[in-house]
Formats: structure tokens, C-alpha cells, sequence
């Protein structure tokens, strides 16, 4: 993404939802055909654990973090939406990925994964969500900003 899509903060929400609607939908379609082609497979992995599939014995523990987790974004997200801070965009890519996945585990007991790669790592479109949004938040932060004024 380049600076015209951090700059251009309406942009980044109508992607953000776009992208949300898109992994709702793919979600929905995996639990209902599964595709494979490949080294890549369009089909339905149950990720009962963490990030990266790291096993979690306590499964209503860990639903209850993410709530906390949730409800933290939120609590962010409207907070700067208030102020106009330029974090805004990417904390909203970042919750409504968070939105997706918590809402499979809250609805399905777990996270739906759909695209695997090589059989072993399987991921989904929320999950490249968060990761778009953190790395965007990096981009943008004071400290980053200030090393390129520097260099």
C-alpha cells in the first residue's frame, strides 16, 4: 500500500469493509465447498488455537482475553475517531479483522482458516487484516517518521 492509501483515510475504511465482507463471504463458501490447487488449498481448517495454530488448552479462557481484546480496540478506535488521529484507519482494518475472527470462535468455537499453504500454515483474509493494520500503524508512527527525516 502506498502513501496515497495512508493519506487517504476514506479509502482505507471502504477497503477495510470491502475486505471484511470478502472474508465473511470466502469463510461462509469454505464451510460449504472446499477448493485445492496446488501448493495452496481453498479449504476449511478449524483453528481451535492461537495465532499460527499455537495450541491453547483453555478455549473459554482465551475467548474471554479476546473479548477484552475487542472491547479494547473499540474503546481505541472510538477514541481516536474522536480526536482525528491518523491511527484511526488502520486500528478500524485492525478491529474489523479482530471483528471477524472473534466472531468465528464465538459462533463456531473456532477461528476459520481457508487458505493453507504447503498443508502446513492456513491463514484468512482477517488475519491479513490485522497484519495490514499493524504494519500501517508502524509506517505512520513518530518514530519511523523521524528516522526518515534523519536518513
Amino acid at each position: 500500500m502506498g502513501r496515497k492509501m495512508i493519506s487517504e483515510p476514506r479509502l482505507l475504511y471502504a477497503v477495510a469493509v470491502l475486505a471484511f465482507v470478502a472474508d465473511r463471504l470466502l469463510k461462509w463458501s469454505v464451510m460449504h465447498i472446499g477448493v485445492g490447487w496446488g501448493p495452496v488449498s481453498f479449504s476449511l481448517y478449524e483453528n481451535a488455537g492461537l495465532m499460527f495454530s499455537i495450541p491453547v488448552p483453555y478455549a473459554n479462557l482465551l475467548v474471554g482475553i479476546s473479548v477484552v481484546v475487542y472491547c479494547g480496540l473499540i474503546g481505541g478506535l472510538a477514541a481516536l475517531t474522536y480526536r482525528g488521529s491518523r491511527f484511526t484507519p488502520p486500528l478500524f482494518l485492525i478491529t474489523l479483522g479482530a471483528t471477524s475472527n472473534l466472531y468465528d470462535r464465538l459462533a463456531h468455537g473456532a477461528i476459520i482458516d481457508f487458505l493453507i499453504f504447503f498443508g502446513r500454515s492456513a491463514i484468512n483474509l482477517a488475519d491479513v487484516m490485522i497484519v495490514v493494520g499493524l504494519v500501517l500503524i508502524i509506517l505512520q508512527s513518530d518514530v519511523l517518521q523521524a528516522k526518515r527525516k534523519r536518513g
